[in-house]
Order: structure tokens, then C-alpha cells, then sequence
């Protein structure tokens, strides 16, 4: 027997339950497989299954996210200060959503500042 995982299944047309090449009914629904089609998986050795590493970011996304983000912790915090002196719970919300978006912005560099998709 191969060390592989048989990676050939027999689709069912009436209920798509993949049963294995070597069956002759359906191992759900019972219905005859002699014409059913065959579905090919490619094992994980073969090279189009391979994980991808992520590509590197670039400067300006980089630079994009801390300007977006700096400018969003600043609108919090005027919006934070406005529903202090006016106590409007609305601002306040409004204030915390700004900080939290501004926060995850800028999260990835804070985690690691030298490579942020690690």
C-alpha cells in the first residue's frame, strides 16, 4: 500500500457523496456509481497545493496605515474630549469606535515593527 492517501473519489450523482474509486454503489444513497464522474484532490506533495508565503508589504502600505491610523486616534480623542465637556453618550461611542479602528490599524507594527506579517 503507498504511503499516499488515495487522493481519486467517485462523485455521486444524485446525493455528491465522494465515495472511493473502487465502489460500484453509493455508499449513502445506494444509487449505481458506473457512470458517476471521477474527482481528482492533489495530494499535498504536488506543487499547486504548496502554502504560499505572503508577499512583503510595501512602504507606502506602511506608511498609509499610520497616517490613517494617527489620524483616527486624533479624531477619538476630540471626539472623546467634545463628550466630556458635553455629555453626549453618541460622541462617546463614536470616540471609542475611532480608537478601536485606529488601534487596529496600526496593531500589526506594534506586534512585531520590523516584519508585520509574522
Amino acid at each position: 500500500m503507498s504511503a499516499e492517501k488515495n487522493t481519486q473519489y467517485v462523485l455521486c450523482p444524485k446525493c455528491g457523496y465522494p465515495n472511493k474509486l473502487e465502489s460500484v454503489v453509493c455508499g449513502f444513497c445506494q444509487k449505481d456509481l458506473r457512470r458517476a464522474k471521477i474527482l481528482h484532490f492533489p495530494s499535498s506533495s504536488d506543487p499547486r497545493t504548496r502554502r504560499v508565503r505572503p508577499r512583503h508589504r510595501r512602504v507606502g502600505d506602511k506608511i498609509w496605515r499610520i497616517l490613517v491610523s494617527g489620524s483616527l486616534f486624533m479624531a477619538g480623542g476630540y471626539l472623546f474630549y467634545i463628550s466630556l465637556t458635553s455629555s453626549e453618550f453618541k460622541l462617546w461611542l463614536v470616540s471609542l469606535l475611532c480608537f478601536f479602528y485606529g488601534f487596529q490599524l496600526v496593531h500589526p507594527f506594534l506586534r512585531n515593527p520590523i516584519d508585520p506579517q509574522r
